[in-house]
């Protein structure tokens, strides 16, 4: 190779390698535009995300508040029936002394 062939190579080197310097810069630039708005979004999708778990577990706790108060509504409820449904029976002295009244 010759002196103006090297010459015209390393020029043409350059160009390249500034072309590709370029692009590096508009890639760093690019990953730290978009890396930056994907942290940002990221806090913002955490912070929904955590509001909407404080909602979720407020009506669990609703939710188990009204299936307790409904349990409770069943045991006074199944007590009257049982209450209810148990034979009635008259001791011979209390049929003895409502006899003794009426007469």
């Amino acid at each position: 190779m010759d002196r103006s062939s090297l010459e015209a190579l390393i020029r043409w080197l350059e160009i390249w390698s500034a072309i590709f310097g370029v692009i590096v810069v508009i890639g760093v630039a690019g990953e730290s535009f978009f890396g930056i708005r994907l942290l940002w979004n990221n806090w913002k999708l955490q912070r929904l995300q955590a509001g909407e778990n404080a909602r979720l577990l407020e009506d669990v706790a609703e939710a188990n508040a009204r299936v307790a108060e409904a349990e409770r509504e069943t045991a006074e409820a199944n007590l009257e029936i049982a209450k209810l449904t148990t034979p009635r029976r008259l001791l011979p002295e209390r049929i003895a002394s409502i006899l003794l009244r009426s007469a």
